[in-house]
């Protein structure tokens, strides 16, 4: 109830209801249930479709590669729970924050090569799959 309230007021921070109250009083909801559907739907209206997912994916492949959007195929997508921030692909001197992270699991095919993708569920962070791809 926490994280959607502050999701709700625009926070990009954990913070209790209560604080972030405080720092916009003019907007007081009538119960927390409103909030909770208010927020429930907000969320739900937010997240993009596993279409655009896909495009996000192909897209960045062709730019790997060099090759135009129509030579790939997306021939898997699929929701996945990655363990951390990284998605499962931690790289030397990176930090990955140690949450699980809700997100998509993309195959594409050129018809003769596969790449693999890992996303998470808002499609802002993209990453190839290198030990269940072909190297573009």
């Amino acid at each position: 109830m926490n994280c959607l309230f502050c999701v709700l007021m625009g926070l990009c921070q954990l913070l209790s209801p209560a604080a972030a109250l405080s720092m916009h009083p003019l907007w007081l909801p009538q119960s927390s249930m409103r909030v909770a559907t208010l927020a429930q739907s907000l969320v739900i209206q937010s997240q993009p479709s596993s279409q655009s997912i896909q495009q996000a994916v192909v897209q960045d492949l062709a730019q790997r590669t060099g090759q135009p959007l129509q030579t790939f195929k997306v021939i898997h997508i699929g929701q996945q729970t990655w363990p951390d921030g990284c998605l499962g692909l931690s790289e030397p001197d990176v930090l990955c924050t140690m949450a699980l992270v809700p997100g998509w699991r993309v195959v594409v095919s050129n018809g003769a090569q596969e790449w693999t993708y890992r996303t998470d569920d808002q499609g802002q962070i993209i990453k190839l799959d290198p030990g269940q791809s072909s190297q573009p």
